[in-house]
């Protein structure tokens, strides 16, 4: 179920970005890696753990400024790729996630279901900078 969720929550992103005409626009998928990334800042702050907090917070660091770097100063396919691949990785961490990271606040469905939504938003960012 995670993944019919993780795909139709995809699809409503892209939607969304082709409706506000932002479906193009790398700082539109920048914006997305950033939401995404605070998630699990939020789920720390619910757990109430200082340490959990400061590791999510510095992952989320990261990936905001992957970002923010690409979507400011990133032009042409190159932005494009590393964008994607912020995203995927993203991705890749939602799945081993709980191998990384003990907070029982998360859902149990959360890391598929998000892992789901970064790869293909990631592999979406790729076709957009292949001309699609």
């Amino acid at each position: 179920m995670e993944v019919i969720a993780g795909l139709i929550a995809t699809l409503a992103i892209i939607g969304l970005g082709s409706a506000t005409r932002q479906g193009r626009s790398l700082s539109f998928y920048g914006t997305v890696l950033i939401v995404i990334a605070l998630v699990y800042v939020l789920f720390a702050a619910m757990v109430g753990a200082p340490r959990i907090i400061v590791i999510e917070s510095a992952v989320a660091a990261g990936f905001i400024g992957l970002a923010v770097s690409v979507s400011r100063w990133g032009r042409g396919r190159m932005a494009g790729v590393l964008m994607a691949v912020g995203l995927a990785a993203h991705g890749a961490y939602d799945l081993v996630h709980s191998a990384l990271v003990t907070n029982p606040v998360v859902p149990g469905w959360w890391p598929l279901f998000c892992g789901v939504v970064d790869i293909l938003l990631g592999a979406w960012v790729i076709v957009l900078v292949r001309g699609g």
